[in-house]
């Protein structure tokens, strides 16, 4: 009983784990706004290293074909794998992508090296998910994009990192098939770049307000200004009124 428990706790923490891990799209280095006025971008899908849930590609395609009791069985199942990176997974994320840029008019097209730039989307890791009675494992995917001049490769203008997204949760017929999940959680990623591309090449420049500076005054308006006023002379006391002859004036101490 025990054992069962102990068993049943660690699904539990492993699954509010996995629960609580972040969708983010971030940019970690550069900006988008280069991208302001280009009307295409070359895109390109790179897989190489790929680690497929806690495994190498290569592992996991060989723990795959033992799940099948027909050598001819496992073959289809893995040739269905790969060609759904062209026939599912790109596509899904240009669509969406496209879809997102219409605004700006920004068309990403695969094997357009006419364009200024080319992003890369590389995928990191993806988490094909399992749903079984009791318990869950979502399928998300982990990818970094590259956005550069196309004349200098090796010098990123931009990285976007996206770590665990999540295409569908919903458990439907149609959803039982993890690449078409897979292939969701592509478009989810270009639908929120888009999205972020379209902000930063749209967002309106605030302008610093203009300081109004005090205009210098003319040097010789200055000079005038500077020379001290004259000062005033203090003026003259009025003269005692002469009488009329024959009247005396009398002084008014002396009286």
């Amino acid at each position: 009983m025990k054992a069962h428990k102990l068993f049943f706790i660690a699904m539990l923490c492993f699954l509010l784990h996995t629960k609580s891990q972040a969708q983010d799209v971030t940019v970690t280095y550069g900006n988008l706004l280069f991208l302001k006025g280009q009307t295409d971008v070359n895109i390109e899908f790179d897989y190489d290293n790929l680690r497929v849930g806690e495994f190498t590609e290569d592992m996991y395609l060989k723990q795959k074909r033992k799940e099948f009791r027909k050598a001819p069985d496992a073959d289809a199942w893995v040739a269905k794998w790969d060609a759904d990176k062209s026939g599912r997974f790109e596509p899904k994320f240009t669509k969406q992508f496209n879809l997102g840029t219409t605004r700006i008019k920004l068309v990403a097209t695969a094997g357009n090296n006419d364009a200024q730039y080319v992003m890369v989307v590389k995928t990191i890791r993806i988490e094909p998910g399992y749903y079984q009675t009791g318990m869950k494992r979502d399928t998300y995917i982990d990818v970094e994009i590259t956005i550069a001049d196309t004349a200098h490769l090796d010098k990123p203008l931009c990285i976007i990192k996206a770590y665990h997204i999540i295409g569908v949760t919903e458990v439907t017929k149609e959803m039982s098939d993890s690449q078409i999940k897979i292939a969701y959680a592509y478009g989810t990623i270009a639908d929120r770049l888009s999205k972020m591309i379209v902000d930063e090449c749209t967002k309106k420049i605030k302008q610093p307000k203009e300081v109004k500076e005090d205009k210098p005054t003319h040097p010789e308006k200055a000079k005038k200004e500077d020379k001290p006023k004259k000062e005033e002379k203090p003026k003259k006391e009025p003269k005692a009124k002469k009488g009329k002859k024959g009247d005396e004036v009398t002084d008014p101490e002396q009286e």
